[in-house]
């Protein structure tokens, strides 16, 4: 699983367990999980946000138009 699917199940974790975002980001256990490849703040209060609206999937939804062709490290 990536990276990003992971950090935003324990978003949607700390979501079920009526976490703030800030407590959210305040844990610290996704930073000292997945060091340089852990969200950024503003994408953690993001995600908490789209699950406490009720969100229930947390992989990217389809969007329209041509797919990414670059890849980067």
């Amino acid at each position: 699983m990536e990276a990003s699917l992971e950090q935003r199940c324990g978003i949607k974790f700390c979501v079920r367990l009526q976490k703030s975002a800030l407590e959210t980001f305040d844990i610290d256990m996704i930073r000292e999980v997945f060091n340089d490849e852990a969200m950024s703040r503003a994408s953690i209060f993001r995600w908490h946000n789209v699950f406490k609206e009720g969100r229930q999937n947390v992989e990217d939804i389809e969007r329209d138009g041509r797919p990414s062709t670059s890849i980067t490290d």
